[in-house]
């Protein structure tokens, strides 16, 4: 009985070395990333992603399981299940400091969408955005 306990405890345990590396895997592999450059540069990610549609539109938003984390969020201007070239606006986003991201009156983000279902969801973007007074431009994907 001692030997089948301390077997099922070595079988447990390297089940559960297998799902932790999994896990660790898995976060390595973001669902969404953004990379930006100019008076300020970095690159914010996360494994949280929601995508909804709507008539017209379609909203997205990426985030981190840490509260106050990065994120960001924005309405596409191309019908649900629709694929090809679209507009993002309003598109806001925070950066791991805290500090808040969004576009100007002259300023667009581009969008690229690649697969419009809504459980399969990708989509690469890029444009530019005001940081507290300070000018970016961005460069991301969302994959649902």
């Amino acid at each position: 009985m001692k030997h089948l306990v301390l077997a099922l405890m070595f079988v447990a345990g390297s089940l559960g070395s297998d799902f932790a590396y999994a896990d660790a895997k898995k976060k390595r592999d973001p669902s969404w990333a953004i990379t930006y450059t100019g008076d300020l540069s970095g690159k914010i990610s996360g494994s949280i992603t929601a995508v909804a549609g709507a008539s017209s539109s379609t909203a997205i938003r990426g985030a981190t399981p840490v509260l106050g984390g990065p994120t960001f969020n924005g309405s596409v201007f191309l019908a649900p299940g629709k694929t090809g070239p679209a507009t993002i606006a309003p598109f806001s986003m925070t950066l791991a400091d805290g500090t808040k991201c969004s576009q100007g009156a002259e300023t667009r983000v581009r969008a690229n969408v690649r697969n419009g279902e809504r459980k399969t969801y990708h989509i690469e973007f890029e444009g530019a955005l005001d940081c507290d007074g300070k000018a970016i431009e961005i460069e991301g994907f969302l994959k649902g």
